[in-house]
């Protein structure tokens, strides 16, 4: 797989889905009910940002790599 591959695939698939699970086990030891389709928002939202976040990642990697 490409670097921007790896890079993207963790930043739109494993980034959101581990905070999400975090925010989840969250609300279970609280206490707090769980509605998984709540937390759709959650995980498209930071699925968004990990867009964002993993293309700054890979451009910041490959300026890296030409120094």
């Amino acid at each position: 797989m490409p670097k921007w591959g790896k890079t993207m695939f963790f930043w739109v698939i494993i980034f959101p889905v581990l905070v999400t699970s975090l925010l989840i086990t969250m609300d279970y030891l609280s206490g707090d009910p769980i509605k998984p389709f709540s937390y759709i928002p959650n995980l498209l939202g930071f699925a968004t940002g990990g867009i964002f976040i993993g293309l700054i990642m890979y451009q910041v990697k490959k300026l890296k790599g030409k120094h």
